[in-house]
């Protein structure tokens, strides 16, 4: 009777606390598993949770959750794709319409300062007129017979303007007083357009041959003419030395190239009056009354 109890105490006290043994085999036995499925933040999302509890070893859960990500279809990534190439062709449009705009106004607006450059120019030159036949100032003559200059820069529009326009600095042993040209020459970017020239001659008392220097003023010009108001009407040509008189204004007429798939423009006129006026000129201003 004795013995029987005692051995049923040392089973139970061998079940209830684990031996080194038991420790042993537990970790040598393999683990279940368990797996669990649920939905993660996304609808779209599915979430793993496994966990793995060994057989024999008190305490240890080994739990871990795997959530896959549902990802892009193919008809999702194409309508993706559509869209980006429609907002890439918006922008493209309005980018390349401002460059576009841009550039056209850049080029009109280079085309009206250099149109009012030289309207400038030929202002100053009319406004500076001297008296002929001085010293220093030539005959006013459509038809020149001065040998200062020839007509190597191009078409001559304009008589030899002698005025007293020129600058005067630390670099130039010369005075104001010079002799304005203006000429019509072939441009070089082979549009078939003109370049208004502008040649200036500063050494009126040469002792050999002089030279002048060449301005280009304006450029895609199709057609420049100078005329002179004689009082009652505008005529093309004049000579001093016949009416040994000054005409009472002069006008210069521009007629710019036409652009491509546009009509050609309106002449641009400068009227300007004669200032200076010689004796002859007083004396019939005086009897006429005439204005220009």
């Amino acid at each position: 009777m004795s013995g029987a109890p005692a051995k049923r105490l040392k089973s139970e006290g061998r079940r209830g606390a684990p031996t080194p043994l038991d420790v042993a085999r537990a970790a040598r036995a393999p683990r279940l598993p368990s797996i669990v499925v649920a939905g993660g933040a996304d609808p779209g999302d599915r979430c793993i949770q496994a966990s793995n509890t060994g057989v024999g070893a008190p305490g240890y859960n080994d739990k871990r959750t795997f959530c896959h990500t549902r990802g892009f279809t193919l008809l999702e990534i194409l309508i993706a794709l559509a869209v980006s190439a429609i907002v890439l062709l918006a922008i493209q449009t309005v980018f390349f319409g401002a460059l576009r705009l841009h550039r056209t106004t850049t080029e009109q607006l280079n085309a009206s300062l250099s149109l009012e450059r030289t309207l400038s120019t030929v202002r100053h030159d009319i406004d500076g007129l001297m008296v002929p036949g001085s010293v220093l100032a030539g005959s006013l003559q459509t038809t020149p017979t001065s040998t200062l200059t020839d007509d190597h820069f191009g078409d001559r529009i304009s008589p030899d303007f002698y005025t007293s326009s020129g600058k005067i600095d630390g670099w130039n042993p010369f005075a104001d007083v010079q002799m304005v040209t203006y000429y019509l020459t072939p441009a070089t970017d082979g549009s078939g357009n003109k370049n208004l020239l502008r040649a200036v001659t500063r050494n009126l008392l040469p002792a050999q041959e002089t030279t002048s220097e060449a301005q280009t003023l304006l450029e895609g010009v199709a057609q420049a003419t100078f005329t002179f108001f004689d009082g009652t009407q505008w005529t093309d040509t004049w000579d001093s030395t016949a009416t040994s008189t000054l005409p009472s204004a002069i006008k210069l007429s521009v007629v710019l190239a036409a652009q491509a798939g546009q009509a050609t423009p309106d002449p641009i006129e400068l009227v300007l009056p004669v200032l200076v006026q010689t004796t002859t000129s007083q004396t019939e201003a005086g009897s006429t009354g005439a204005m220009p």
